[in-house]
């Protein structure tokens, strides 16, 4: 029996940040969680706005666990995989300047901090496994509205779940996602 190594424990490494509205086109659509990350599949049905908004949203990791390496900085590796030369190019000329506009990013964030207030913490992002390749983390509005750490700890605390899911227990306490859990807990007031 052999092992297919290639897809031994890439989730940890593959942290991406998702908007929920992008979330709900894919399923209004019919597509699955896992096709955010194919390029050739959300080119039909977002607009660049919100395809610049996904790439947006990795910029707003340390925010929400507290940590600068903890998320995927770019899901536009993701979807260079998928894309055809066209694509491609569409995704350099277009895109990825777009996301990097401080003026969209503040945007997005803006958009993320409308909503309900009042709002359970639990309910103000999911975490999903995208398959064996990644992690989503799907925010909602008002995800930026309350107290930091306890959105860190919460947040922080989901992705590891996820994660002892689908790695060993000995890679996932090696991570630095782990070790800010640590620090958040050590930090946590009764």
């Amino acid at each position: 029996m052999s092992v297919n190594l290639e897809h031994i424990f890439p989730m940890r490494n593959n942290i991406y940040i998702l908007p929920y509205w992008v979330m709900d086109v894919l399923k209004r659509n019919g597509l699955k969680h896992i096709d955010v990350l194919n390029f050739a599949k959300l080119r039909p049905i977002l607009s660049m706005n919100d395809l610049a908004s996904i790439q947006a949203c990795q910029s707003f990791g340390e925010d929400l666990t507290g940590m600068r390496d903890g998320i995927s900085g770019s899901i536009v590796y993701e979807w260079y995989s998928s894309a055809d030369d066209a694509l491609k190019d569409s995704l350099r000329r277009q895109i990825e300047p777009l996301a990097a506009d401080q003026a969209l990013r503040d945007t997005v964030k803006e958009r993320l901090n409308l909503g309900d207030y009042d709002r359970p913490r639990d309910s103000l992002f999911e975490v999903l496994a995208l398959e064996d390749k990644a992690v989503g983390i799907v925010v909602y509005p008002g995800v930026f509205s309350g107290n930091t750490f306890d959105r860190q700890f919460d947040i922080v605390r989901a992705l590891l779940r996820l994660l002892y899911v689908y790695e060993q227990p000995t890679d996932v306490t090696g991570t630095s996602l782990f070790r800010r859990y640590l620090d958040l807990l050590s930090s946590r007031k009764p």
